[in-house]
């Protein structure tokens, strides 16, 4: 019977497939290991010693490239607080009145977009004082 490893390694083995292609698929297991303490040089030997041909830099490439990828991914699917964005009430606020729609000060640095950016505002009060003023 076959172990999983040698079907994997004949897979890979099979004429057609790009370097990138093979890399992709065992990226993983490659980040893993060197996580783990496994050196690139080391890594690099072994691809090389069972037919894929690759080099160091080489290498280095597709892994960056494979953990920005993986890391985006990640953030994508989390929740909104692993994120670090802030927590906003699903509800919008009640407010009695008209609503205060003043003119938005100038942005003349980080911080005064920072400011801007933490503005908390509620759209529902936005539509109805622009219905106001037609």
């Amino acid at each position: 019977m076959h172990q999983p490893e040698d079907i994997k390694t004949a897979i890979l083995g099979l004429p057609g497939r790009t370097l990138a292609a093979k890399l992709r698929q065992l990226m993983p297991d490659i980040d893993r290991r060197v996580r783990e303490g496994v050196g690139h040089e080391e890594i690099v030997e072994t691809l090389n010693r069972h037919g894929i041909e690759v080099k160091l830099e080489t290498f280095r490439k597709y892994l960056y490239r494979y953990r920005k990828k993986a890391k985006s991914t990640e953030a994508a699917l989390a929740p909104t607080e692993k994120q670090g964005a802030s927590t906003r009430p699903t509800t919008a606020p009640v407010t009695v009145g008209k609503p205060d729609i003043s003119p938005a000060p100038p942005i003349s640095n980080k911080g005064d977009l920072a400011k801007a950016r933490a503005v908390d505002f509620d759209l529902e009060q936005l539509a109805q004082a622009a219905k106001d003023k037609e």
